[in-house]
């Protein structure tokens, strides 16, 4: 569905700050569902959608699956009715011919952040597909390494790492939920990558995904009731024994810090209500 309004991101990201925060003091280990359990659910992918990826085929135009879809190979599957493919910025308008071809009726452009572009189609049933071009360098590899990513009933599969950015690009609410999950269940190597992925693009944005990384461990770690009160989750700590805020991501090396969880800075401003803005400036009432 196309929306009706588009808020400045700006917002969006002061939102999901906000929802950051907010999870942050009120998260518990073992907090969440049985998310290994849920796991295991079956992933459905709509064969709906089958003859516009061979019409882009023919075209000669890679893409990668994305958005809900994706998201569900790396967490715990929740209802979606949205199929969306990302493509080569500069491949937008030959994939909407492609799609024209294939019988696929043009419902109008969707409205997306940070350079982004797309269009939203519906075929005679009334299925919707959405085509969203990802401009330059991060475009390129994006779908290049998709390509080798066939996760999604064997279709190319956008990456952690890349599928991070854009759900941070855009900021919306079942975003920020989808990262907490997917974060928190990816192993050493792949959290790695997706560090230097955000760092080129969305650098800004490091110390949340820091803070989404904590909290999708909590979610998915078991609790512990012989644990001390106020003690740190063992999710916080990397394999080298570190401890990172739950609120900043920030390394502790102070003692009482490591054993509060949370740096002096980040204890004074949640006690007055405040929260930081990543990277930047100095902290903000919200």
């Amino acid at each position: 569905m196309l929306p009706a309004y588009l808020p400045p991101r700006s917002e969006r990201v002061i939102a999901r700050r906000a929802m950051l925060t907010f999870s942050a003091r009120r998260s518990q280990s073992g907090s969440g569902s049985d998310l290994d359990h849920l796991m295991g659910r079956p992933r459905h992918v709509p064969g709906w959608a089958d003859e516009a990826i061979r019409a882009l085929r023919r075209a000669g135009i890679r893409f990668g699956v994305t958005g809900g879809l994706a998201a569900n190979n790396y967490m715990p599957p929740r209802n979606t009715d949205d199929f969306d493919l990302a493509l080569c910025l500069a491949d937008l308008v030959a994939a909407g011919e492609a799609a024209t071809a294939a019988g696929w009726q043009y419902l109008g452009p969707l409205a997306l952040y940070g350079g982004l572009a797309g269009t939203a189609w519906k075929d005679a049933a009334d299925n919707e597909l959405d085509l969203i071009g990802v401009p330059g360098v991060l475009g390129e590899q994006a779908v290049a390494e998709a390509q080798d990513n066939l996760i999604t009933a064997g279709l190319p599969t956008l990456t952690l790492p890349f599928l991070v950015v854009l759900k941070l690009i855009a900021a919306r609410p079942q975003d920020t939920a989808d990262l907490s999950r997917m974060l928190g269940r990816a192993d050493a190597a792949v959290l790695k990558r997706t560090r230097a992925v955000v760092g080129r693009f969305l650098p800004d944005e490091l110390p949340e995904v820091e803070q989404f990384i904590a909290l999708g461990r909590l979610e998915y770690a078991p609790s512990d009731p012989q644990a001390p009160k106020g003690a740190p989750s063992r999710t916080n700590q990397s394999a080298r024994g570190e401890v990172r805020c739950r609120m900043c991501g920030k390394v502790l090396k102070d003692e009482a810090a490591r054993r509060a969880g949370i740096g002096p800075d980040c204890a004074r401003n949640e006690r007055l209500g405040l929260t930081r803005r990543a990277g930047r400036g100095a902290p903000r009432r919200q």
